[in-house]
């Protein structure tokens, strides 16, 4: 099968890695995959990319990401049929594009589900996908210490009082702490960057890295989170994509007692846990198969 799926921006973030493991889990079943994407970026030399559209070009279904590609897809192809995959609520880039022809949704989470059936969608044309990672990439290589455990802090967002908060709390317990991504230096070997910690702190996709690496971690960045997440949180903080509040019982506005709090929540057998919860939940395959079920049910509505 050709297809066609977008990518704004192909750096190492969120929707990108996602799209990254994406294309590697379809290939993998023999499918052949290209990547639209205007901007470009880390990935763009893994993988098929193109940066302008060639109508003359030929694809069994879209399943596009990010607004702005949607509008640019459905310009080019206007009879190709179309999925429009959904990664979040809030920002723009992620909203449902409207007057174009889509035939079917996916959504990250029951928060994005329910999102898109709030702006008009209809409920039975959306299919939840829920994140993914290679669990074959992302693995354990070390066992997690005992005490005194090592800090990673996995962020995009600018260093503000959330890296504050942080550093605090882990200099107060005399913690070892580092931070990797855009405003500290990008890793160049996320998964041993992971593996020399033991826990994570991040949210959406670094959430899950971390986990399928055995580590225990913490749902936090721009100050707020669901804090340290065990087997009894998981299934709570997933419905928002480990990167959101929960509803009346969490935090929302962290301060550096807080995150010592969570930070002294630290047990070495929730490692273990997480990795198990991925194997259970969020594997490259579920992942995919989910992907291509959806597939099935849109060139369906064709046949």
């Amino acid at each position: 099968m050709r297809i066609l799926t977008s990518s704004y921006t192909l750096d190492r973030a969120g929707v990108p890695t996602y799209t990254y493991a994406l294309v590697c889990g379809l290939h993998a079943r023999g499918h052949d995959v290209t990547v639209y994407s205007p901007v470009g970026g880390h990935y763009a030399s893994l993988m098929p990319t193109v940066n302008v559209l060639d109508p003359a070009q030929s694809y069994d279904i879209i399943v596009a990401q990010h607004t702005n590609c949607a509008y640019d897809l459905r310009a080019a192809y206007p009879h190709i049929p179309f999925v429009f995959a959904a990664h979040g609520v809030l920002p723009v880039i992620e909203q449902s594009p409207v007057g174009i022809d889509i035939d079917r949704w996916t959504a990250i989470n029951t928060q994005v589900t329910q999102h898109l059936v709030n702006c008009g969608v209809p409920r039975d044309r959306i299919d939840l996908v829920r994140d993914f990672v290679d669990e074959s990439q992302f693995v354990p290589r070390t066992a997690l210490r005992a005490d005194t455990p090592r800090v990673l802090f996995i962020s995009n967002y600018k260093k503000w009082r959330n890296y504050r908060i942080l550093s605090e709390a882990c200099a107060a317990l005399k913690l070892p702490f580092k931070a990797v991504g855009s405003p500290y230096g990008r890793s160049r070997d996320l998964v041993s960057d992971i593996n020399d910690a033991d826990i994570v702190v991040s949210w959406g996709r670094g959430i899950l890295e971390g986990m399928s690496c055995g580590r225990c971690v913490i749902s936090f960045d721009k100050t707020r989170g669901d804090g340290y997440l065990d087997e009894s949180t998981y299934y709570k903080s997933r419905e928002t994509n480990f990167s959101h509040f929960f509803e009346g019982d969490t935090y929302y506005d962290f301060t550096t007692e807080m995150m010592i709090e969570q930070l002294r929540r630290y047990n070495p057998d929730d490692g273990r846990t997480n990795r198990r919860i991925i194997e259970q939940h969020h594997t490259l395959r579920h992942g995919i198969d989910c992907v291509l079920d959806n597939v099935t049910r849109t060139l369906s509505q064709y046949s």
